[in-house]
């Protein structure tokens, strides 16, 4: 096993790289879909005070840091997706 990871360590880690890139455009794919229920009880502005501390918790803000959050994963997921792939050419380029 050890000389197989030897000989093939660029495509291995290329692979992972490619794993994490498709796992991460997903999730920031699938965090940005909706439906119009959703989008209309999200939307549902609720306004009880002039404090704005009381408006974190309304529909909008909630499903808006939700959303925040996974993107940012998503689009995490796809840097060291990407920095993965790089990184066996960059040796090979160098080395």
């Amino acid at each position: 096993m050890d000389q197989y990871f030897a000989e093939h360590w660029a495509e291995i880690i290329g692979l992972i790289g490619l794993a994490i890139t498709l796992y991460g455009a997903g999730k920031a794919a699938l965090s940005l879909y909706t439906t119009p229920v959703l989008a209309g009880e999200e939307n549902a502005t609720r306004i009880m005070s002039n404090n704005p501390e009381d408006w974190k918790n309304t529909p909008k803000a909630r499903a808006a840091v939700k959303q925040y959050k996974a993107a940012l994963t998503g689009f995490a997921c796809v840097a060291v997706g990407t920095f993965l792939q790089a990184l066996p050419l960059a040796i090979s380029l160098l080395f």
